[in-house]
């Protein structure tokens, strides 16, 4: 059970980061996702605001892991200040003189619900797994929910059988 949000006769619930506005939940948000028999409830853990879909209406669920690259030292804070005293460019100017040039990777789990809207459209939420792999339960158990076919085997023979 979430720690904010009340779950109260789920079936199962994990906290996730969301990514991107979905609705009225707002990006960068701990929301608590909230599977229960029919359907999932997903509540925003600071605003409150929650959006509910039916099983019937999803029709993929993705957890994989997202690649990107970031600069491997964070921009100077002490240029930032001293830059500060020049205005607003010096402190933008400041701030980047620290900055490296060499990146590193970086890995992020992340759960995507792919559903159908009323209208019909198609229609995606984003989600970061920030405690890293809580999330695979959750997306387990809503496939199955959802009678989704978990093709994260097959799709492991797949990418292996081409090496």
């Amino acid at each position: 059970m979430a720690f904010f949000a009340n779950t109260e006769g789920s079936i199962i619930s994990e906290r996730f980061k969301l990514l991107k506005e979905a609705g009225e939940l707002t990006p960068g948000h701990i929301c608590d996702v909230a599977l229960y028999e029919d359907h999932l409830i997903i509540t925003d853990c600071i605003s409150k605001n929650t959006a509910q879909l039916d099983y019937k209406q999803i029709i993929n669920v993705l957890y994989e892991d997202i690649k990107y690259t970031v600069p491997k030292k964070a921009p100077g804070l002490g240029g930032l200040i001293v830059g500060s005293f020049f205005g607003g460019m010096g402190a933008i100017i400041g701030g980047l003189a620290g900055a490296s040039k060499e990146t590193k990777t970086v890995y992020m789990k992340c759960l995507t619900i792919i559903y159908n809207t009323a209208t019909r459209d198609t229609k995606r939420i984003y989600f970061e797994d920030t405690s890293c792999f809580t999330g695979k339960k959750l997306v387990a158990k809503l496939k199955e929910l959802c009678g989704i076919e978990d093709n994260t085997k097959r799709e492991n023979e797949i990418k292996h059988s081409h090496l």
